[in-house]
């Protein structure tokens, strides 16, 4: 016995059934109707152990298989890169299960709650699956999507409560609090007046507080002047007796929705019309991660939200792409990190198309 059939041994006795046997009904659609999922997508496990536990602890990705509620399958295990699409059908009074391709290809498997056994023509062809939920971060704790129109209103909200500034005279302090009393971080000189004004003006919120009788800015900004302009995040205090302010100027507003909101304008950013980023949307929910190499944080994405993809393919551990949504007609947030073995073993999902044309010149770009 190979050492393959060796370790699948043990996980066939732990759903106490063997290869093909039946086992405790449990069927598809029971499994839809748990989970309120419209798919359900089995992988391939590839762990080694004595139990179930062990070997479905980790899978290969490259090998899978979808059942979609309209009665549709899809799975890559037949050939890597073409996959495979096809109908499902479950016998009505076991947990066995058929998808068939065109006349001819039919495949089966064995049922047992979130284990999917795939039978081969021979007998030593076992191949188990395990149920990946669609929704984790129900149980991860995720932090809920903030609805785009809420998301682009705390942005404007923010950024009406801010000055851009610029600095009157020279060797301004910039102080860690609001008053003479507290400890001077740097001077500032008006543009101009020195050979060092490399920081010369910034953005701070336009309430000011109280300090030794005067109007202090709190400073959350300093404009650096060097071969490219930038916005440098700052915490200081500065008198307003010594700066001018006015409004935000748009690069200051595209900074700092860069910055603090992780929003970009398309119009202004050189990425093109937004039309040309690719728009798709999945039927069920979804988790991406917050870091591309992280599952520690990660936000919850409610079904049909329509995605737009941004920013090329991160190479790192688990290769992943960034997921980005449009706030408005112009502007996109980006929503977090999907895996792309993920996202391409998914199918038949909308815009699927627009994904995979973008998948493939990101490719040759590489």
């Amino acid at each position: 016995m190979n050492k393959r059939i060796f370790c699948l041994a043990a996980f066939l006795a732990s759903l106490g059934a063997c290869a093909c046997a039946q086992a405790q009904p449990y069927g598809i659609e029971a499994l839809f109707a748990r989970s309120g999922a419209r798919s359900l997508t089995f992988y391939e496990c590839t762990g080694k152990g004595d139990s179930a536990k062990a070997i479905c602890r980790s899978v290969n990705r490259k090998k899978s298989v979808t059942f979609r509620r309209d009665g549709t399958a899809s799975g890559n295990y037949f050939d890597r890169k073409k996959g495979f699409t096809g109908t499902w059908k479950q016998s009505p009074d076991s947990d066995d299960v058929s998808v068939t391709e065109g006349p001819a290809l039919g495949v089966h498997f064995s049922l047992d709650g979130k284990y999917l056994v795939y039978c081969g023509e021979e007998s030593d062809e076992i191949y188990p699956y395990v149920l990946e939920e669609k929704n984790p971060a129900r149980s991860a704790g995720a932090s809920e999507l903030i609805p785009r129109e809420a998301y682009a209103g705390q942005i404007d909200a923010f950024l009406a409560g801010l000055v851009h500034f610029k600095v009157v005279g020279t060797d301004v302090r910039l102080r860690k609090g609001a008053g003479p009393q507290h400890e001077v971080l740097c001077k500032l000189n008006e543009s101009g007046r020195s050979k060092y004004d490399t920081w010369s003006e910034g953005v701070a919120l336009r309430k000011t507080a109280s300090g030794d009788g005067r109007q202090w800015y709190h400073v959350l900004y300093l404009l650096e002047h060097q071969e490219e302009d930038g916005l440098v995040p700052m915490d200081a205090w500065i008198c307003a007796d010594y700066v001018t302010a006015s409004s935000l100027t748009p690069f200051d507003r595209g900074q700092i929705e860069a910055d603090r909101f992780h929003v970009l304008n398309v119009d202004d950013s050189g990425i093109g019309p937004m039309g040309e980023l690719p728009s798709f949307s999945f039927g069920e929910p979804l988790s991406l991660r917050r870091e591309p190499d992280s599952d520690a944080d990660c936000v919850a994405v409610p079904a049909g939200t329509r995605m737009k993809l941004f920013g090329g393919i991160n190479s790192g551990d688990r290769p992943s792409v960034l997921i980005w949504e449009a706030i408005d007609a112009s502007r996109i947030r980006q929503l977090g990190w999907m895996p792309l073995d993920d996202l391409e073993t998914r199918s038949g999902y909308a815009g699927e198309q627009a994904v995979r044309r973008w998948l493939a010149r990101q490719r040759q770009a590489r």
